[in-house]
């Protein structure tokens, strides 16, 4: 074996090891943190990008929107938002998990927004899968985004339902509350939603 195809075997170990090891972490930058890691502080960014701790201001909660009631299929979750339960009758429920840090989050957040005011008849809310709650209230007020939404700071929503530990994730359930459609992607277009939605329900 000549010294240059010794070298060439050796740069191509070296390279194989290097994929190997960048695939988690490609995997953590593109999904983020899931839900069922350990939870982190409310947090927010000071100058130089260092996280400082930030409880959640009461007042910015009397603005968001009412949640539809205590559960969110049969999962009990605390509204990121007005306590107070908006009355409304049974119909199929559309539910995103998001997170404030999640990239993708960041562009499917306003089709569902929208997708929410095509659909009066189905109920379209958002759950919160991070322990920074004043995180999640700021970003939705950054976004425009006036769903009603819930907080899962421990995961319990996901843990409960047996869904994967990546956001965003939609569930859909039908108007007895009967999962009928989990959805561990990200949606580019209310089209897109549309399809999954009736596909899940039909």
């Amino acid at each position: 074996m000549s010294r240059r195809t010794g070298w060439g075997i050796v740069a191509a170990i070296v390279l194989t090891a290097l994929v190997i090891l960048a695939v988690p972490a490609m995997l953590r930058t593109v999904n983020g943190p899931t839900p069922t890691d350990t939870p982190r502080a409310p947090e927010t960014q000071g100058a130089r990008g260092t996280p400082t701790q930030r409880p959640v201001d009461p007042g910015a909660l009397d603005g968001r929107p009412s949640c539809p009631g205590p559960t969110v299929a049969g999962v009990e979750l605390d509204c990121l938002g007005d306590t107070a339960p908006a009355p409304t009758e049974d119909r199929p429920t559309i539910a995103v998990v998001w997170a404030w840090w999640c990239a993708p989050c960041r562009e499917e957040m306003p089709l569902f927004e929208t997708f929410a005011g095509q659909h009066p008849d189905y109920t379209v809310v958002a759950v919160h899968a991070d322990t920074a709650e004043a995180a999640g209230i700021d970003k939705l007020e950054e976004w425009g985004i006036e769903l009603p939404s819930y907080t899962d700071p421990h995961g319990t929503f996901a843990g409960t339902l047996g869904l994967p530990g990546v956001v965003p994730v939609t569930v859909v359930t039908d108007a007895a509350g009967e999962i009928r459609g989990t959805f561990p992607r990200t949606f580019t277009s209310v089209e897109e939603i549309d399809e999954a939605v009736e596909g899940a329900l039909s």
